[in-house]
């Protein structure tokens, strides 16, 4: 029996485990960790003690220490050790896929021996292994296989080597009447309530994990310090938890106080998890904001991520680097009013579960106008980048900054100097105005996107037989319409239009439908005759070939669904009023 001179408020505290005690620890820190554990366990002797001993007057004294209830009447003597095998999980695959398959694995492993495993290749290869154990081994496993030969080492040195593993306590009581015994137990409702408490603050950890490999994580400075700071709360909070519930059971278990107290506490912790804007719900909130952020920048491929101040200055810097357009996020704040409550909460120590009634500001991506202009201005940004990439002396950046109104913005770092920039969008699909023998009259809508930066357009033709054949043509100034020159009579040809502005271009139009300039002799067309002759292209050949033009407006309405059969007199009334429109 020995005795441990040491203050109440020393008892509270929870004393350094070790050994193979130390897997009680380790547990899964992510939702994504595939975990399978072997276990090695041998008892070797049991040392007792003859209590009767301690009934005699000279050990009168000893039984009578304040709060000293047992006395440890027997030592179980072993060793254990424990080989945890974890690796990630992709997303292709299940956490309890993986698990069922190691386990197989490990069923082979007791029936054969590691040896047979040594040649192998496979999936059981990528698991990373943890010891825990009573027998220090001169190097610790760390792959698939050291775990293997080092269970083996220890059921070997098991039979060497022993600790202390269990004590058997036997009430002083029964020895003496004087001693003092346990005559009040903790409910199992505040049991059960403790362990929900320590439950939900794991789980809380584990998630908190799950987002620390995201990318929002990576990029994002805020969020990664409002992470880093919600971990450490939940660290506190378990630290808190555990100094106020001990001393509150310890007086339960003696002096028979009321669990009021400790029900109080209870309900003041998990509230502060499960209610309002606090752990949970922030946690919650905080996943669906990291989990939008990460789309955003899973959508941004190929761009260059400048998160951190050294790194756009860098670029910034760049002399071959002319212009640099980036997409800057609103920069998260290091932390919220939700992280202060609880940490403002901890400092108390838990005296007052009150907290400040801070309204808490709308999650940005709740806001649908913010969201649907983040959207189109990532996509427009985006279609700019695809159409200039190739451009050495243009970079495109995405980074964050301290936007005071804004949850987003695109600045122009042209020369060095800011503006803000609206990367001009796809004109519309060109359309025919006028066709002649040799020349095309184009016309197309500005784009709905960016258009106070259009400096001009870029027209694009080519013969409709050849998909390759590119001509350009120039337009200055936002003139949305031009006249193609020196095209063959009777030719085909198919348009496309790109906006221009200061830094390049922006993505191609759609390519308009098979223009045909007309043959030599002809007459020119307004898209109006154009229409009509396409609906009466069905006449006699020898008619058309004569007459390609017709009024839509004087003639379509009036056409009938398959070609009259006219008159000589007829017909050449009929090529009199056509040649006077």
């Amino acid at each position: 029996m020995v005795r441990i001179e040491a203050s109440r408020a020393d008892r509270c505290k929870f004393y350094p485990i070790a050994g193979s005690a130390k897997y009680l620890e380790d547990r899964k820190k992510s939702s994504r960790q595939a975990r399978v554990t072997l276990r090695c366990k041998s008892s070797s002797r049991l040392e007792t003690l003859d209590v009767k001993e301690l009934g005699s007057v000279e050990q009168a004294e000893k039984l009578c220490w304040d709060g000293v209830t047992h006395v440890v009447s027997g030592i179980q003597y072993g060793v254990e050790g424990f080989m945890v095998f974890d690796r990630e999980v992709s997303s292709e695959e299940t956490v309890r896929e993986v698990e069922e398959s190691l386990k197989i694995v490990l069923d082979e492993f007791k029936a054969n021996g590691a040896e047979p495993f040594a040649a192998k290749d496979d999936e059981a290869h990528r698991f990373l292994c943890t010891y825990h154990g009573d027998i220090s081994l001169a190097k610790n496993p760390t792959t698939f296989m050291e775990g293997l030969r080092a269970h083996e080492d220890v059921t070997i040195l098991s039979r060497k080597v022993s600790v202390p593993k269990r004590a058997y306590l036997t009430p002083l009581h029964e020895l003496d009447d004087r001693a003092v015994q346990l005559m009040w137990e903790v409910s199992p409702e505040i049991v059960g309530k403790a362990e929900a408490i320590f439950e939900a603050l794991h789980d809380l950890k584990v998630r908190t994990n799950d987002l620390v490999g995201s990318k929002a994580y990576e990029h994002f400075s805020g969020i990664r310090a409002q992470m880093d700071t919600f971990r450490s709360l939940v660290d506190r909070f378990k630290t808190d938890f555990q100094e106020s519930i001990v001393p509150l059971i310890m007086s339960i278990r003696l002096y028979g106080s009321e669990e009021t107290s400790i029900s109080q506490l209870m309900q003041q912790k998990m509230a502060l998890i499960y209610g309002g804007k606090e752990l949970l719900n922030w946690l919650t909130e905080k996943e669906t904001e990291i989990r939008m952020l990460g789309d955003f920048l899973g959508s941004f491929e190929g761009v260059t991520f400048a998160f951190a101040p050294v790194e756009l200055s860098n670029v910034l810097n760049d002399k071959e680097i002319a212009n640099t357009v980036c997409f800057v996020f609103r920069a998260s704040p290091k932390t919220d009013i939700c992280l202060e409550r609880v940490s403002q909460y901890l400092k108390r120590k838990g005296t007052d579960s009150s907290s400040p009634q801070n309204e808490t500001p709308k999650s940005w991506y709740k806001d649908k106008d913010i969201m649907m202009s983040l959207e189109a201005d990532a996509k427009n940004f985006m279609h700019s980048f695809e159409a200039n990439k190739s451009q050495k002396h243009l970079k495109f950046v995405v980074t964050e900054d301290h936007l005071r109104e804004k949850s987003h913005d695109i600045i122009l770092y042209e020369g060095g100097t800011p503006r803000r920039f609206v990367p001009p969008g796809k004109p519309g699909i060109p359309k025919v105005l006028e066709v002649t023998h040799d020349t095309v009259l184009l016309s197309w809508d500005s784009p709905t996107y960016g258009s106070e930066s259009v400096e001009g357009y870029l027209v694009w033709w080519r013969p409709f037989e050849s998909e390759d054949s590119w001509h350009r043509v120039e337009v200055n100034g936002k003139v949305e319409s031009i006249t193609i020159p020196g095209l063959n009579p009777n030719s085909k040809i198919v348009c496309k239009v790109q906006s221009r502005c200061s830094i390049g271009t922006s993505e191609e139009s759609g390519e308009s439908k098979c223009i045909q300039t007309l043959p030599l002799d002809s007459a020119r067309h307004t898209p109006e005759l154009l229409e009509g002759f396409q609906s009466i292209k069905e006449l006699k050949s020898g008619w058309m070939s004569t007459h390609t033009l017709i009024s839509t407006q004087e003639y379509q309405n009036d056409l009938p669904l398959s070609p009259p059969v006219l008159e000589p007199r007829e017909e050449e009334s009929m090529f009199k009023e056509l040649s006077a429109i």
